[in-house]
């Protein structure tokens, strides 16, 4: 089918792991405007942090429990996952059905799988996730099939490269500090943390 080839056009980017810290960062106010049903926590929150990510990234994968535990906890932050187009052809083809799974309004909910469960994307797959989250499986087929799936993909890594990374997980915190673990993986207390910090420093 044509999603099997549809990674092919996507501008690939490389990226893995490797550790940095905090650091102020500017021109990144684009990376937090998406719409409703792309973002966990409330739409009225005082700190937007935006995610960049590969469902290849097994450190992606650990951390997700934490950061989604740390905005629920906080109960004022709006979480934005944001993944990447990788050369690993499967994070690629994640990502797309990601993104198909949201013209039906469920990208995060999609995404909450995806990224627990990284697996190869096939049509059994495709319809087993989709079944899991209500979807109807016919318009996802051609949601990903869908030129917007690309353009929104395509967006993720343009804005990844303006802010200067090429590492997984990446945060971006109210589109002005950018934050990579270092070392360890953050706790819900780091993020806690670093939310109050922003708050002070406001």
């Amino acid at each position: 089918m044509a999603f099997r080839i549809l990674y092919i056009i996507i501008a690939l980017i490389a990226g893995f792991l490797s550790y940095d810290i905090y650091r102020l960062y500017t021109g990144i106010g684009s990376s937090g405007n998406v719409p409703a049903e792309y973002t966990l926590g409330s739409q009225d929150a005082d700190i937007t942090v935006v995610e960049f990510l590969d469902y290849g990234c097994k450190y992606c994968s650990e951390v997700h429990p934490i950061i989604t535990s740390a905005v629920k906890q906080d109960g004022n932050v709006r979480y934005i996952p944001r993944p990447l187009p990788m050369e690993d052809q499967e994070a690629t083809r994640a990502a797309i059905l990601a993104y198909a799974a949201g013209k039906q309004g469920k990208f995060i909910e999609m995404h909450d799988l995806l990224i627990k469960n990284y697996r190869v994307i096939d049509d059994a797959v495709i319809s087993e996730l989709g079944q899991k989250i209500g979807l109807d499986i016919d318009q996802l087929n051609i949601d990903i099939e869908d030129t917007g799936v690309i353009k929104d993909i395509n967006k993720n890594a343009r804005i990844f490269k303006k802010i200067g990374e090429n590492r997984t997980p990446a945060f971006v915190l109210n589109n002005k500090i950018v934050f990579v673990p270092e070392e360890r993986m953050p706790t819900v207390n780091d993020f806690l943390q670093m939310f109050n910090n922003l708050r002070k420093n406001h």
